[in-house]
């Protein structure tokens, strides 16, 4: 009975931890849009002296957790938007560059504006549904189905048709040992 209990306790630990891991990224990047807004109300061109400090001080804080923010985007799946532009070199040269939303956030251009904001917005709402994720029972009922599933797909990057029958191969057979064990248990 006692380990019965440790095994709850540690499956209860499990789901708040995941609950805490994705909520916590949530507030990270729901600062992160507060922060960006009181930037770009500061740049206005009419803005009060307080405004235009207090988005100093926010400009500040992205650009010291630029790095930061884009990883959270990018690890939520949200991509990135990079826009091409030409640079002149000089006598008539020009060469293609390019410039990222999210490393550009500071930028007052009302469309790199209204991109990283939207970018990390996405970003936030994965987030939130990821933590409220943490207690849908169901989602704790495809995880264990599928888990041999995830653990490849999180070992290799390769989606070809092999490593999909190597991946379903892997399904059968963690199945097949999870009806013995079962079995075997239940004998007991």
């Amino acid at each position: 009975m006692n380990s019965y209990l440790s095994i709850i306790f540690i499956l209860i630990g499990i789901i708040v931890l995941r609950f805490l891991l994705y909520i916590s990224k949530y507030a990270y990047l729901k600062k992160s849009i507060r922060k960006l807004d009181i930037y770009v109300q500061g740049k206005l061109k009419d803005a009060a002296e307080v405004k235009i400090k207090e988005a100093n001080k926010a400009g500040k804080w992205i650009h010291g957790n630029n790095i930061e923010i884009k990883k959270a985007v990018i690890k939520s799946g949200v991509d990135d938007i990079v826009h091409s532009y030409m640079q002149p070199d000089g006598y008539g040269n020009v060469q293609q560059m390019n410039m990222s939303v999210l490393e550009n956030m500071l930028l007052t251009d009302g469309k790199f504006y209204l991109e990283s904001r939207d970018l990390i917005e996405r970003a936030n709402g994965f987030y939130k549904v990821e933590a409220i994720k943490s207690f849908n029972p169901l989602f704790w009922v495809e995880f264990l189905i599928f888990l041999p599933k995830e653990i490849l797909k999180y070992f290799s990057s390769n989606t070809s048709s092999k490593s999909i029958s190597v991946t379903k191969i892997i399904q059968i057979i963690y199945w097949l040992l999870s009806l013995l064990f079962a079995y075997m248990n239940l004998k007991k």
